[in-house]
């Protein structure tokens, strides 16, 4: 699997490696309380980091729920509300705000994981993955 940062920033990960990584955060997830078959969303362009956090949502033992980072506010709290998603994966300080402008629609939601650690947070609810 190759890793990126930026566009010229390429190296490998080995599938021990990436092993490693899900099974990291497969136990994060359980760690935060998540329960088996509670859904867990990923708003996120493609990047590897998705699928490490999709891989680890499945090893936990919970549902992925894709939002598109295209996806206005109102309808990421809508996808997020109606999957009863308890906790986000987010690229970046953007795709969080689209999350905390709607935190009142969003109970369940306990945590989000943040990809980018150069973000800003717009949040106290906020981890960096």
């Amino acid at each position: 699997m190759a890793v990126g940062h930026g566009a010229e920033e390429w190296r490998s990960l080995t599938w021990a490696q990436t092993a490693e990584r899900v099974t990291a955060i497969a136990a994060g997830l359980l760690a935060l309380g998540l329960r088996t078959e509670e859904r867990v969303a990923i708003c996120s362009a493609t990047r590897v980091e998705w699928i490490l956090a999709d891989l680890g949502v499945m090893c936990a033992g919970a549902a992925a729920t894709a939002v598109y980072p295209s996806t206005n506010a109102d309808e990421t709290a809508y996808i997020l509300a109606d999957s009863d998603s308890r906790a986000i994966f987010v690229e970046d300080a953007a795709q969080l705000a689209k999350v905390v402008a709607h935190a009142d629609r969003l109970p369940g939601l306990g945590h989000a994981i943040l990809f980018d650690p150069e973000a800003d947070l717009p949040g106290p609810r906020a981890s960096r993955c």
